[in-house]
């Protein structure tokens, strides 16, 4: 299921513009946004049952013509109402993701303590690794990798 933002707001890949953000401009643009949608994004992210599935898979189609239609995931309204806000606030943050050093922040309490920015390169990382690997997202979640902070960047 594909992010559903608000009417105006683009959720598009994000790419490497020859320059990573700053810490110091992570964390300006992370203050600019509006207290209502971070709420929103807490709310969201506690709807998140740790013993609930996440995602489910469609079903193998076949066609009359032989042609087969292969199992996709559908990940849930509250994954998809999470990754739709993480762009909407600006958190999804243009970085070389594939390089960065993410294993440092490991494990449920790896972000205490952690700049902001860091955050969020972690959930930039986590959420432009699903786009190259089908469940990064569950996957993550279920190894006890959502830090806190990855979500709740307000405390940082």
């Amino acid at each position: 299921m594909t992010p559903r933002p608000r009417p105006g707001v683009s959720v598009n890949p994000v790419t490497v513009t020859g320059s990573d953000r700053s810490d110091l401009e992570i964390r300006a643009a992370r203050a600019g946004q509006p207290a209502d949608l971070w709420l929103e994004l807490f709310a969201a992210a506690d709807l998140l049952d740790a013993g609930a599935s996440q995602v489910q898979w469609t079903e193998t189609i076949q066609s009359g013509d032989g042609m087969m239609s292969l199992p996709q995931h559908v990940y849930s309204p509250a994954v998809c109402s999470i990754e739709a806000q993480l762009y909407e606030l600006q958190v999804i943050v243009p970085f070389d993701w594939m390089t960065w050093d993410r294993a440092r922040y490991a494990g449920a309490d790896g972000l205490v303590g952690a700049p902001v920015a860091d955050a969020a390169r972690l959930a930039t990382a986590v959420v432009q690794g699903e786009r190259f690997c089908d469940q990064a997202l569950p996957a993550r979640r279920s190894r006890g990798g959502y830090p806190e902070g990855a979500i709740d960047l307000d405390h940082h």
